[in-house]
């Protein structure tokens, strides 16, 4: 699978506006678990065709996966802001961003605590006479 995804990295490189290789490039790439690769291939796809409603879908998933969840609303709204939206498109993002709501609603709670201790027999430097000697005098 890594040779497949190497060889269509190479095609788009040799052709930046094959859209067929880019988004196969995504496809294993997710599969993989490289989702920030993925993601770079279908950005450089919306370059070329900006109002691609799959590709805006698969970008909001993949950074759901990846927890940046105002991005991937984003991507999910703008999937949906089309006119030839399929229904199950429509149930499928209406989850994700429920889905999306529920894990920006939970509480999290996250702290640190630190603590030393340190033993000094002389903590400001001072002299251990209680005569001062300045240039010999």
């Amino acid at each position: 699978m890594e040779a497949q995804r190497e060889a269509l990295f190479q095609r788009m490189l040799d052709n930046p506006a094959d859209l067929d290789a880019a988004f196969a490039y995504a496809a294993i790439s997710s599969k993989l678990g490289d989702f920030e690769g993925a993601i770079t291939a279908l950005e450089r796809m919306l370059i070329f065709a900006p109002d691609l409603a799959r590709v805006q879908l698969e970008l909001g998933v993949l950074y759901y996966r990846l927890g940046a969840y105002a991005t991937s609303r984003d991507y999910f709204q703008k999937a949906v802001s089309g006119d030839n939206v399929p229904d199950e498109v429509r149930a499928s993002v209406a989850r994700y961003l429920a889905e999306i709501s529920s894990n920006e609603k939970r509480n999290k709670f996250s702290g640190s605590a630190f603590a030393g201790v340190k033993y000094q027999t002389n903590a400001n430097a001072g002299p251990a006479s209680s005569q001062i000697n300045i240039n010999g005098i």
